[in-house]
């Protein structure tokens, strides 16, 4: 630690290190202040394309689905309108076959404690 050799070497490092730091933080300032923040560089040329994007594909491609999809819904709101309407009777509730048979028996309750392992105390 007190060696002047080893300050010296950290020294030279130090030395050799600051101007590119000081370097690359120029660089980098002046390239911030030539750009502006959102803007692209890249031109496009005035030519539409004829071609519709993915995105405008899957859009109509959704739009076909939802068109379908009610379609589909009026088609069964036509179907049952069609369907005769049900009675009260029909309608009661009826217990279901399961419910009137015996519950199951049930498991006695445990009058001992289960086993405690002796290491480590737990049940």
């Amino acid at each position: 630690m007190t060696d002047p050799g080893a300050r010296r070497t950290q020294l030279t490092g130090v030395a050799l290190l600051a101007p590119t730091a000081a370097a690359l933080l120029a660089g980098a300032v002046t390239w911030a202040t030539a750009h502006e923040p959102g803007k692209t560089t890249t031109t496009t040329a005035g030519v539409p394309s004829t071609r519709p994007s993915t995105a405008d594909a899957e859009q109509q491609r959704r739009i076909r689905e939802v068109a379908q999809l009610r379609d589909q819904v009026a088609s069964l709101r036509e179907e049952l309108d069609g369907l005769p309407k049900p009675s009260a009777a029909t309608t009661a509730r009826r217990p279901s076959p399961a419910r009137t048979s015996k519950p199951a028996a049930r498991k006695p309750a445990r009058t001992t404690p289960p086993p405690v392992q002796a290491t480590t105390g737990a049940s």
